[in-house]
């Protein structure tokens, strides 16, 4: 199974668009800039796409064991996790209400399974451990850029 978008799209909690903050400003004084992302919850993770066709989730893929809703408006949120917070724009209102409900929910169901009181479904399973895989590749590339620039610093 590739983590490509159409493959975690089967039997996810939620699938669409969300417009997400970018984090490219290095200067808080100007108006965020948000992208258009095609956003796929499924397991324990929150995928993002530039599309339904690609191969590979943008970024990282976020944890939903122990994340929150922190805040809202009336289209957007933010989805405070350990590591990070995140903005995301719905469309409407109603489609706001949607994600949130349907993050809250996946939220539920995960810490139900990490204590063992819910099942975890083969497809959920795979998609956990290839966003596990992903991201224990991305800490090993960081590590590795981290060591290469620490000794041509010497």
């Amino acid at each position: 199974m590739a983590l490509s978008a159409s493959a975690l799209s089967d039997n996810a909690a939620k699938v669409g668009y969300l417009e997400k903050e970018g984090s490219s400003s290095l200067c808080s004084c100007t108006k965020p800039s948000f992208k258009l992302r095609f956003v796929v919850i499924k397991g324990q993770y929150v995928f993002k796409f530039r599309s339904p066709e690609d191969k590979n989730p943008v970024g990282r893929p976020i944890g939903l064991l122990g994340a929150k809703i922190a805040e809202k408006t009336a289209t957007s949120f933010r989805l405070a996790t350990i590591p990070k917070d995140y903005v995301f724009k719905a469309s409407s209102n109603e489609e706001l209400e949607a994600w949130i409900q349907a993050i809250n929910q996946q939220t539920q169901l995960v810490i139900k399974q990490s204590k063992g009181h819910a099942e975890i479904p083969a497809s959920e399973e795979q998609s956990n451990q290839l966003a596990f895989k992903q991201l224990d590749q991305r800490h090993r590339l960081a590590a590795q850029e981290a060591q290469h620039a620490s000794f041509s610093m010497l």
